[in-house]
């Protein structure tokens, strides 16, 4: 087998480099005597070590040739160097130097020829820098005059800056927007001029900063007062189709007749309308309808009100064991005409063998109610930049295993806001859920010897409530930029009732081992939170390749009137979305090996830890490949009574053993991306196994137990 692989290693390294030497010399081969292949623009500020280098590169008027590393090969014209072009690109440098604020800054440059290809170094001097000594605002208008002598007016120029042209035009725009948030329509950064005495101070500046009553492009003579407006008339114009309630839209809109017009609002009104998904386009024009006034017309086009979406993730290893998980869901994005959404979905996930009878089957059907407004809580959300929402939700869940029926009825209320595009919460104050097992296999809870165990395959109820926060740097459903975003997410269940028994004593009845009951079913007592950190970072022309990695960590705490989590609390880990060298739950927890009780296999724990980290690639116009690594597992925490359970103790978390319980998988895979869809298949082989306690050679990886398939829709993070 050794030899087999290096005679392969030796064809695909033979072949990278003949493909390199045709693609060499169908580039060079052409050339004439004087030309040569631009490789390489330099830009080096000899002076400072503060000044980015990086924003004078667009002004370069030849881009160098880049080389690609993986890819589809295509031919291009090479960029061939072009003496004339060097000095307006230098012209264009010192023209941004000095709008940054550097005068008589220099360039010097050097260009470099051999065999054929050209590096071009820019060396730049900066010139000095000259500080402001003293600054005066004149405004002719007394209206504006009185606004910008609060504290609020964005005044960000100060005695003892350096000045610069980019900073008085930053100011310049902030003012201007300042006024157009305070009523004055259509006032425009050009009504401020700046005048710089460099002469009266040596080596300073006195700046004078007017505010005129004319434009910069207009003469002298022209006079046009500044004058505040206010919204005459608001008109909503929609297709009849569209069923809309008229106190919906005045409950949304943040604009009001008679109220001082602000660019600001009319911003938060565009940011609510579109924020709904009700409507595709979503245009307001304001219209001065005479000195003092403006019209507001909100134009908005209907999106498509119902949609069913259809998704399927499926999984096999070398055992036969397939995994298929389909789902359905329904959405209507305008229920009872004033913005209210309905989301119905079912979900089922199979586990099979061929020629097997053992299978586990689950189904779950979900149903959720969205209203645009904040239920039961008074006050003014008109203001908010973003539409708040209360959900009520209802769900259930029936699982068939070869040890087990369950069936999960769920429901909550809560409520979904925004502070901006990129942060979001829930808050679900009410969490209720009923669990009852049936046709429990004797042999299968008689081999579960501890309580703990035992525990969590009983009937029981939870009374709770949860959070979710989330963060991300790109709101975009797939970006094409490199990003970040944050998960966190936090529940609790049984402490209001707990606290309850305690207060008013013994109002819940109680078990024969203590447990407190409610309709004879004891509740669940226990914290639970888990956080996700992804970092996706794009590199390469057209942002083509991608290094995405993700750590994700959760633990569980059963306490007061449970022993253990609720089975369907506790954390698992393996499948398309994680570590890929497993199928779903057969990994862990900790050391331990596969529970032979179970048909279809259940490994879960009290923790979680994983890290992942991808290299994706393009291979084509739509396809990219994928280099992927998993590391993680999940593990139980201490259990009183359980120190002396060699079983247990393997599935323990302790940091001593951290290295030897921690599962890794490598592998590689395709995606398909079809732009609004994203189909993904990954082959995960299995690189460490901590219930081996080895690594797995060359020859173990495609033996059974030694890898996993896995086709999914959209990236795993």
């Amino acid at each position: 087998m050794k030899r087999g692989f290096t005679r392969f290693a030796t064809l695909v390294v033979s072949a990278a480099v003949m493909l390199g030497a045709v693609s060499s010399c169908g580039t060079t081969r052409s050339l004439g005597e004087d030309d040569y292949i631009l490789k390489k623009n330099t830009i080096r500020i000899l002076n400072s070590t503060s000044y980015p280098a990086g924003s004078l590169s667009g002004y370069l008027k030849q881009e160098e040739n880049r080389s690609k590393l993986f890819g589809s090969v295509r031919r291009r014209t090479p960029v061939l160097l072009n003496d004339d072009l060097i000095g307006p690109s230098c012209n264009d440098m010192l023209r941004h130097i000095e709008y940054t604020g550097y005068y008589g800054s220099t360039i010097d440059t050097t260009v470099i020829r051999r065999n054929h290809k050209a590096k071009v170094f820019y060396n730049i001097n900066l010139g000095r820098q000259i500080p402001i000594k003293s600054t005066e605002f004149i405004v002719e208008d007394s209206r504006v005059r009185r606004l910008l002598d609060t504290d609020t007016a964005p005044i960000t120029v100060k005695p003892g800056m350096m000045l610069s042209e980019e900073m008085l035009d930053a100011q310049s725009e902030q003012l201007a927007q300042h006024l157009r948030n305070n009523g004055f329509y259509g006032f425009s950064k050009n009504y401020l001029f700046h005048y710089a005495d460099t002469t009266t101070v040596p080596d300073s500046v006195l700046l004078r900063v007017e505010l005129k009553n004319r434009t910069r492009n207009e003469p002298e003579n022209v006079y046009t007062p500044h004058r505040q407006y206010t919204i005459r008339d608001i008109r909503t114009d929609y297709p009849p189709r569209l069923r809309l309630r008229d106190d919906f839209l005045q409950g949304i809109n943040p604009l009001h007749q008679g109220e001082i017009y602000s660019e600001e609002a009319v911003g938060t009104a565009y940011r609510k309308f579109t924020s709904l998904r009700l409507f595709n386009t979503v245009n307001i024009n304001m219209t001065p309808a005479d000195s003092t006034e403006v019209d507001c017309r909100i134009s908005l086009t209907p999106s498509r009100l119902q949609s069913y979406t259809v998704n399927m993730e499926a999984s096999t290893n070398s055992t036969g064991l397939i995994g298929l998980s389909p789902s359905v869901s329904y959405n209507h994005l305008n229920l009872f005409g004033g913005g209210e959404n309905l989301s119905l979905g079912f979900r089922g996930n199979f586990q099979f063998k061929i020629k097997d009878p053992a299978r586990s089957n689950e189904f779950a059907i979900s149903s959720a109610l969205t209203f645009p407004k904040m239920l039961l809580i008074p006050g003014n959300w008109k203001t908010h930049p973003t539409i708040p929402s209360t959900e009520i939700a209802l769900s259930y869940n029936y699982q068939n295993r070869p040890e087990y029926t369950r069936n999960i009825l769920s429901s909550s209320f809560g409520y979904i806001w925004s502070t901006n595009t990129r942060l979001s919460s829930q808050l679900n104050p009410i969490l209720l859920s009923i669990t009852k097992m049936f046709d429990m296999d004797p042999s299968f809870y008689e081999n579960l010897t501890s309580s703990y165990l035992r525990y969590q395959y009983q009937d029981h109820f939870d009374l709770g409530a949860s959070a979710t926060f989330y963060y991300t740097t790109n709101p975009k459903v797939m970006p094409k930029e490199s990003y970040f975003y944050m998960r966190y997410d936090v529940s609790a269940a049984g402490d209001v009732l707990s606290l309850a028994g305690n207060v008013f004593g013994s109002i819940f009845p109680t078990n024969s081992n203590g447990e407190r009951l409610i309709w004879n079913i004891p509740f669940s007592q226990y914290f639970r939170n888990q956080i996700t950190l992804v970092e996706t970072l794009r590199f390469g022309k057209e942002q083509q390749y991608a290094l995405a990695g993700r750590f994700l960590g959760g633990i569980g705490l059963a306490h007061g009137n449970s022993h253990s989590l609720p089975l369907e609390q506790m954390f698992y880990a393996g499948g398309a979305n994680s570590m890929r060298g497993w199928q779903s739950r057969t990994v862990g927890p900790g050391k331990s090996p596969l529970d032979s009780t179970f048909a279809i296999f259940n490994q879960t724990g009290d923790m979680r830890l994983e890290a992942n980290i991808e290299f994706r690639f393009p291979l084509g116009r739509k396809l990219q490949g994928v280099l992927f690594t998993d590391v993680g597992n999940v593990w139980n925490l201490p259990k009183k009574g359980m120190e002396n359970d060699a079983a247990y103790q393997l599935s323990v978390f302790s940091l001593k053993t951290l290295a030897e319980s921690t599962a890794v998988s490598w592998g590689t895979g395709a995606r398909l991306d079809f732009g609004i869809l994203l189909v993904r298949i990954d082959l995960g082989l299995k690189a460490y196994d901590p219930c081996q306690g080895k690594w797995l050679t060359p020859k173990e990886w495609l033996s059974p137990q030694g890898y996993a398939l896995h086709l999914g829709i959209g990236y795993p993070f």
